[in-house]
């Protein structure tokens, strides 16, 4: 079952806290305004580290759970059950079984991961998680978790340009060709 949550028991009261310190202030409430919230995701406000989330599944092919332990940006950090064979009874790796898979995210993180992941370059696979997970977020019930996922798109479309170098996919201009207008 894939699972997102925050690992902070009051995630709007750290988060109102982290930002109030800088100017020698405690919050008086737990309480945030979406658009306040909104604002600290698009600005990408360094307070925001002082959220955790975790997200969890429990049958993610190994494909995928490979591609997303290689995402280290913004503090994240990745485990995935083991397929060694010291540890499974001798038995030789099986890249088609399904893995468990947790990784706990800054919402920077989480976003700067789904940007790569929902990439039409990414494998076919990688991006339908991606996309069943932008799914469960915004299904559930927590609306700065809903406020998340409309950040989690592909990278191009924040930027206005592919990233992707040499290889996109044709949707965005790739930066080569509009370097000259921007810099």
């Amino acid at each position: 079952m894939l699972t997102i949550r925050w690992l902070n028991s009051d995630p709007i009261y750290d988060l109102k806290k982290a930002n109030l310190t800088t100017i020698r202030k405690s919050p008086k409430d737990n309480k945030m305004d979406i658009e306040k919230f909104r604002e600290l995701l698009l600005s990408e406000h360094s307070t925001l580290r002082f959220l955790s989330l975790e997200v969890f599944d429990d049958n993610i092919p190994y494909t995928v759970a490979t591609q997303l332990v290689r995402h280290t940006k913004e503090h994240c950090q990745p485990e995935m059950s083991s397929g060694r064979p010291d540890w499974n009874g001798g038995k030789a790796r099986d890249y088609t079984q399904t893995r468990w898979y947790i990784e706990k995210f800054t919402p920077i993180g989480l976003i700067r991961m789904m940007e790569s992941r929902l990439c039409t370059r990414a494998e076919d696979t990688t991006r339908d998680w991606a996309y069943k997970l932008k799914t469960e977020m915004r299904r559930g019930n927590d609306p700065y978790i809903k406020e998340i996922a409309r950040f989690c798109r592909p990278r191009c479309i924040k930027c206005g340009y592919c990233p992707e170098g040499k290889i996109g996919c044709g949707m965005r201009p790739l930066l080569k060709d509009i370097k000259d207008n921007w810099l």
